[in-house]
Parts: C-alpha cells; sequence; structure tokens
C-alpha cells in the first residue's frame, strides 16, 4: 500500500503544478446583515482555492431544458483532493485569476455533480454554466 501512496502522492504533486487559476466557491441563500435583518446573497464557502478550468472536448451538444434548446459544453474544474470538502452539487466556482488566459476571469458556474474519489490526483468536479 505504502507504493500506491508514493505513486498517488507524486500523481497530486504533479497535478497540482498544472493548477493556473484561483477559484472562489459560494452559494447562494440567505444571511444576517450586521442589525440581524436577513439578506439574500452569496456566501463564500472557500476563496482563493489554487485549481484548474479543463474543457475536455470542445464539442457542444444541444439540451431541451422545458421549451428551450439550449447548448451545453464539458466543463470540469480541478482542485486538490480534500481543498473543499463542503461544495455540494448547485453550489457555485467563480474564476478569480488566470495565470494562462485572462479571459477566464469572473466566469461563474454551477457545479453539476460530485467528483469522483478514492485513488484521485485532483478532485474533478463537472460545472456548468448557470442559466
Amino acid at each position: 500500500m505504502s507504493a500506491l501512496l508514493g505513486v498517488l502522492g507524486s500523481g497530486r504533486s504533479w497535478a497540482g503544478s498544472r493548477f493556473t487559476e484561483t477559484f472562489e466557491f459560494f452559494r447562494e441563500g440567505s444571511t444576517e446583515d450586521e442589525h440581524g435583518f436577513p439578506v439574500e446573497g452569496e456566501i463564500v464557502l472557500y476563496s482563493d482555492i489554487p485549481g484548474r478550468l479543463k474543457f475536455p472536448t470542445l464539442t457542444v451538444s444541444d439540451r431541451e431544458t422545458g421549451t428551450q434548446l439550449v447548448a451545453v459544453q464539458s466543463v470540469e474544474v480541478h482542485v486538490a483532493v480534500g481543498a473543499v470538502p463542503g461544495v455540494v452539487t448547485d453550489d457555485f466556482v467563480r474564476v478569480t485569476a488566470s495565470t494562462s488566459d485572462s479571459s477566464l476571469v469572473g466566469r461563474v458556474f454551477r457545479v453539476a455533480g460530485e467528483p469522483q474519489g478514492g485513488q484521485t490526483t485532483a478532485h474533478r468536479y463537472p460545472v456548468e454554466r448557470p442559466s
């Protein structure tokens, strides 16, 4: 088992070296202002999380949503294993910085599902642009 952990550790280090974006994870909900009144807005879960935004394919498919036809593209957010343990489906992630592509900064995505777990080099969250 220690050989596996060594290889996995090397893979995680290598994956981390490819992280070129910084993310903020948040959810929408209500919180209280300084006077105790409810306020709707963003609740930041994690900020300054290094990671990578990956478009595994350039293929865009059409999906029917109600009465609209929407173009959907597969997108993933990769972060270090255990970096964002409280993130769940329907939370949001915002690109706050990128050393590889400044056009990514400010883009917001909805977390579409859980990342795979176990023997992985990074957690890969499937995400999509909110409609």
